[in-house]
């Protein structure tokens, strides 16, 4: 039978972060994780009219659209979805806000001088930037070039790169900007990490494996002085490289300072999580945050799946500069789906792409895939357009997909792939998030309920599912760092 889409579903708040968290302005964090009153934001945007952040929508009128950046990104025209914001405002009700102050910086930039594919099917590579490993995955937008020709040739690009540092010392891109045309002013470059190696006769230190020269043409922000470079201290450097040396112009802290927040004002922090979870606290994105008896999680998420890696949301609030989770929800993709759009129902913000019931929050992000940067929204999609999709399944009661992140490819492959959970099999078939496919005995010996797949499949002239391949059979679906 042929999937069914738009049947009665309950009402549900596009931000489960923030359900139920009221009108009113007081202050903090209320008891379900959301916010009222005065507080921080720090992620990815997801749209625009004003800006979202974390599923929120923050009206700009106050700053008048201005943007803090000493990378020039300096007004909200100029920023792009999947760029990392810090976003301080006032909250109206559950997805609504003022900003008073929005703020971007760069993780890195500079010229790429390696690149390779991690995993193909699921557009998971490295790139080599100023000598630091950057990954990308499904979830990384990547503008200004497709991400098969910054693979095939990426000693003819530079990039700015928003996101997150590891606790490897390697990077996870949210967002990524190519650009053919070499960096040639004198701070294009930027790279930050611990400073390692330092020679303060020689004015020299390295970090992540490049050496930094930080004499006389190097000027120091953020009250840094030249006594505060020790070994193990993060900072972020802006210059020029020399013969593979970094010729530093300015220093300053890194860029985990944007994080934080001041005592007693809640918070909203998207980040990988740094290392596992220990005496229930964990780092992210430099941030310590703490577990308590009073942290819910969200549907799906246990405090035992919390990581190395693992991309986490937290509501909280600040105290003695340790963020108090009131609220952890998972951001890593776990399911995915690569398909024809069938049907669309804008009121409900809902599809069904090749099959599988997607619901989309104020946090899913649309764009075109291939480098476009256009600011796509829901009613840009059409049926019959191709979309790849990453999100996470929702298996109980209604299974179905919630959009992170949704690509409108080109014309291409005319088969679907689909990851995701096994939740039945039968004598001739699979269930797979949802969608029930005619299988083979052989395709069918390969799974057992539970498992996580990866399969390509297609529609037949009768409208029903069925398996081409089984490609993949193993642990839980999803982008690894």
């Amino acid at each position: 039978m042929m999937f069914k889409l738009f049947r009665a579903v309950p009402v549900w708040l596009m931000v489960t972060v923030f359900a139920g968290c009221g009108d009113g302005l007081g202050g903090g964090v209320v008891a379900d994780g959301g916010i009222r009153g005065t507080g921080s934001s720090v992620g990815p945007v997801s749209g625009f009219g004003s800006v979202f952040v974390n599923g929120v929508k923050f009206e700009t009128n106050a700053i008048n659209g201005e943007v803090e950046s000493n990378d020039g990104v300096v007004a909200e025209q100029a920023i792009e979805k999947g760029m990392i914001l810090k976003v301080e405002g006032e909250w109206q009700n559950a997805v609504a806000g003022r900003a008073t102050r929005v703020e971007y910086d760069d993780i890195l930039r500079g010229a790429v001088t390696a690149a390779t594919w991690l995993d193909e099917k699921r557009s998971a590579g490295t790139i080599d930037v100023a000598g630091q490993a950057v990954e990308f995955d499904g979830q990384t937008v990547v503008v200004g070039a497709a991400r098969s020709l910054l693979i095939a040739n990426p000693t003819g690009f530079s990039v700015r790169v928003s996101g997150w540092r590891l606790q490897s010392g390697r990077f996870r891109a949210s967002f990524v900007r190519a650009t053919e045309t070499r960096f040639d002013d004198p701070n294009d470059t930027e790279i930050e990490g611990p400073i390692a190696n330092l020679d303060t006769l020689a004015q020299t230190f390295q970090i992540g494996g490049i050496t930094v020269e930080y004499g006389i043409e190097a000027v120091m922000y953020s009250g840094l002085t030249e006594a505060d470079l020790v070994n193990g201290r993060a900072v972020e450097v802006e210059g020029q490289l020399r013969l593979g040396r970094l010729v530093a112009h300015q220093i300053q802290n890194d860029d985990h300072r944007r994080f934080s927040s001041t005592d007693g004002g809640g918070a909203l922090i998207e980040g990988p999580v740094s290392g596992n979870v220990s005496d229930r606290q964990f780092l992210l994105a430099g941030i310590l945050v703490r577990i308590d008896d009073n942290t819910r999680f969200d549907e799906g998420l246990v405090e035992s799946e919390l990581g190395n890696g693992l991309l986490v949301r937290v509501a909280g609030e600040f105290s003695n500069n340790v963020l108090i989770a009131r609220h952890i929800e998972r951001r890593d993709a776990d399911a995915s789906v690569d398909a024809e759009l069938i049907a669309v129902d804008r009121s409900g913000r809902q599809l069904n792409v090749g099959g599988v019931l997607v619901r989309l929050t104020n946090s899913s992000l649309i764009e075109d895939d291939e480098g476009n940067s256009q600011r796509r929204t829901l009613d840009d999609l059409m049926p019959g357009d191709r979309l790849v999709i990453q999100g996470v399944q929702r298996l109980m009661p209604d299974r179905f997909l919630t959009a992170f992140k949704i690509a409108r490819s080109g014309a291409g492959e005319t088969d679907y792939t689909l990851e995701g959970t096994v939740s039945e099999t039968s004598a001739d078939a699979m269930t797979v998030l949802g969608v029930t496919l005619r299988a083979t005995p052989a395709q069918l010996s390969a799974v057992s309920g539970g498992d996580s797949v990866r399969l390509t499949y297609r529609m037949t002239a009768g409208g029903e599912f069925e398996v081409i391949s089984v490609d993949w059979v193993g642990a839980a679906a999803g982008p690894g760092t």
